[in-house]
Order: structure tokens, then sequence, then C-alpha cells
């Protein structure tokens, strides 16, 4: 099965960076699963940092429809990943 990686960066570093993710994006990674990543970038240093997640850590920060409501977009802070895990 291919592999799908969804790469998102910011200057703004992993206490600033936010994770913009579209509802199509969030369909594709359920539909993928365990083949679904995100490739996170802090780009605020010299030397950039990468952070590997897997699709369930992300989606665990995803809202749910509700009533007639539903999400288009959804913000997810750097931060809200575990960052001692990261590839310098």
């Amino acid at each position: 099965d291919p592999l799908h990686i969804e790469v998102k960066a910011s200057i703004g570093g992993w206490r600033g960076g936010v994770l913009h993710l579209t509802r199509n994006e969030c369909d594709k990674s359920r539909e993928c699963g365990d083949n679904y990543q995100f490739h996170l970038w802090d780009l605020s240093s010299e030397k950039p940092k990468l952070l590997i997640v897997s699709s369930p850590d992300v989606l665990q920060h995803v809202p749910i429809d509700s009533g007639e409501g539903r999400w288009e977009s959804v913000a997810i802070g750097f931060k809200s990943f575990n960052w001692d895990e990261c590839i310098d």
C-alpha cells in the first residue's frame, strides 16, 4: 500500500506553529489509516526539525459534526504533539 504524507511547515516553531487541516485532508487520513502520516517541519531555526505524526494522533484533535453543523477546517497547534520525538 502506498504511504500518503501530508507536509506542514511553520517558521513559528513547534510552540507557535499551527497545522491547518481541511475536511478533505482529514477524510483522506481516515480512509488511509496507518498509511497516512503528517510531517510537521519546524523551520524557526537554522537547523529545521521534523516531527512525523501518525494519522490517529492528529485525528484525536479533530472536531465532530453536530446537528446541522459540519466543520470544514481546523487549526491544531504544533505544540499538541510530542516534539521530544522529532528528527533533527
